[in-house]
């Protein structure tokens, strides 16, 4: 069983990537017009 996500959640994780990631990350999810924490979401998702 998971417990649902928070926007806390959401935050740490994009606040654990190196800068480099962060960067990168920034400008993909601008491009996509996500934020950064949706496009997190999105990649997890995906990745799953």
């Amino acid at each position: 069983m998971t417990s649902p996500d928070t926007g806390g959640d959401r935050e740490k994780v994009v606040t654990k990537l190196t800068s480099t990631l962060r960067q990168d990350l920034k400008i993909r999810a601008a491009l996509h017009g996500l934020s950064m924490q949706d496009a997190v979401e999105a990649g997890i998702t995906a990745w799953r």
